[in-house]
């Protein structure tokens, strides 16, 4: 028995986060689009201009974007998705976990959405977004990169600061453990991520809401899925749309990477490093942000 369908099966908890009218009322624009193998929660708004996507990163849901959502969405096109297993994003039982079947569901939901688009992927987002970009080059304009190293370096990254006991890596026992303390691992993950201590409040208030309405974190199911005994590691094709690899230099989760191993990804992307943020950089500091994009925009990567 595969272990994710601990959290794919149809009586499984995880599940049940569809159900929630919390998660389908907490925010203007919020609607499910459902695909082949996940049903995913959205939040659309803004309109013209280029259309901008932002992939909510465990435990955050698409709620705590709401700093740079409202202030793209004065100007342009902006969409914000809880990743599959995340937030209130339910996968189906032919949901894998694996990053293939990350990039296949994004990619369908972007065709569905209508594009191209702006991708703005944070952590384990990166991966698929870059896979997208080199296989379905007609769905992405632009990239901005956050937050991830290389594939073998997340891997050991992975393990020593996600998972640096090897619980959540164990199958079965992995999921069981998510459910008992996705609640208690924010606590511990925001001050350790976030740039500025005074942040993490707010960041772990957010994440309590959602919880406490139903919703996800399969970590477990995604570690085991990239990063176990027997899988292969993605190929990364080289994609030409315009990038940034960004950083939040403020991360102490990162406080030893290789930052600029993104590169290995992403070898046309400009670098870019900012102090005083961390984990989430599109969120600590949008203002920031919003300035980045437009340059990155106009002067066309």
């Amino acid at each position: 028995m595969d272990p994710s369908l601990l959290d794919t099966h149809p009586s499984s908890p995880v599940q049940s986060a569809r159900l929630s009218e919390w998660a389908r009322t907490s925010r203007t624009g919020v609607r499910y689009v459902e695909t082949e193998a996940v049903w995913f929660r959205v939040r659309e708004g803004g309109a013209g201009g280029p259309a901008v996507v932002f992939f909510a990163d465990g435990p955050n849901a698409l709620e705590h974007h709401d700093p740079i959502f409202n202030r793209l969405s004065q100007w342009t096109r902006v969409v914000v998705v809880d990743p599959p297993g995340f937030g209130f994003s339910t996968p189906k039982p032919n949901f894998d976990f694996t990053v293939g079947a990350f990039a296949d569901g994004y990619a369908e939901l972007l065709t569905s959405l209508g594009g191209p688009f702006v991708l703005c992927p944070t952590c384990t987002n990166v991966y698929p977004s870059a896979l997208i970009a080199a296989q379905r080059p007609e769905l992405v304009s632009h990239l901005i990169l956050m937050q991830a190293l290389d594939w073998d370096q997340e891997k050991m990254w992975t393990g020593k600061i996600v998972d640096p006991d090897g619980d959540l890596a164990k199958p079965f026992i992995g999921q069981k453990l998510n459910y008992r303390t996705r609640t208690t691992a924010p606590a511990t993950w925001y001050p350790n991520a976030l740039g500025a201590q005074d942040l993490a409040e707010t960041f772990l208030k957010q994440s309590c809401e959602c919880f406490a309405h139903g919703g996800n974190f399969c970590l477990a199911s995604l570690i085991q899925n990239w990063f176990g005994p027997g899988v292969d590691s993605p190929s990364f094709l080289t994609f030409v749309q315009p990038a940034l690899a960004v950083w939040g230099m403020n991360d102490r989760s990162h406080r030893r990477s290789d930052k600029r191993s993104l590169l290995n990804i992403a070898p046309h992307a400009r670098y870019v490093e900012r102090e005083g943020v961390g984990h989430f950089p599109e969120i600590e500091d949008p203002l920031w942000f919003e300035a980045l994009l437009k340059d990155f925009l106009r002067d066309g990567g």
